[in-house]
């Protein structure tokens, strides 16, 4: 791939699956970029590591849709047979086009889940300095969160995980 990396800053990049002694297989990468253009730009240019068997870059996408795109695979395979002048193709999430006809939609909903919020209220995490070790050192207050202020569950989840390792190192 011709690209210039100088200035693709790459967050975080870890290897897929588990590692086996002996095993030669290969594992994929999985990288997050911190500029959207950057991965655009990389997809655009995926197309010239054909000429390298063994290699390929994909999006990765959640198991829901790599599934339902599997389940489309055959019809579309059998579409394009069958339409060998007309444009056959499966966009995101996993809609199986011919032409400028729906031929099977996995999620006919997808746009109304999109356009709802996944913001929702938890309740305040508030700090409570102490050392007993029977107690952490946070506790989930019962007063109620601001309608103005919603959490993402991410990053209550992400919240949560450094708390518990953080009382897992004092306890």
């Amino acid at each position: 791939m011709q690209i210039d990396t100088k200035n693709i800053i790459i967050n975080r990049a870890h290897r897929l699956g588990a590692f086996k002694l002996g095993n030669r297989s290969y594992r994929p990468i999985i990288a997050c970029f911190m500029n959207y253009n950057d991965v655009e730009h990389i997809l655009s240019n995926a197309k010239t590591l054909k000429s390298f068997p063994g290699y390929s870059i994909d999006r990765d996408v959640p198991i829901e849709i790599s599934e339902a795109r599997k389940r489309l695979w055959p019809l579309y395979k059998d579409t394009k047979k069958a339409n060998p002048n007309e444009s056959v193709r499966i966009v995101y999430p996993a809609k199986l086009i011919c032409g400028k006809t729906v031929m099977k939609d996995e999620f006919p909903d997808w746009n109304q889940t999109l356009s709802q919020t996944r913001l929702v209220d938890f309740p305040i995490l508030d700090d409570q300095s102490t050392s007993n070790v029977d107690n952490p050192p946070y506790f989930m207050s019962s007063a109620p969160r601001q309608a103005d202020k919603p959490v993402s569950v991410m990053s209550l989840l992400c919240l949560q995980a450094v708390l518990e390792k953080l009382h897992s190192q004092w306890m």
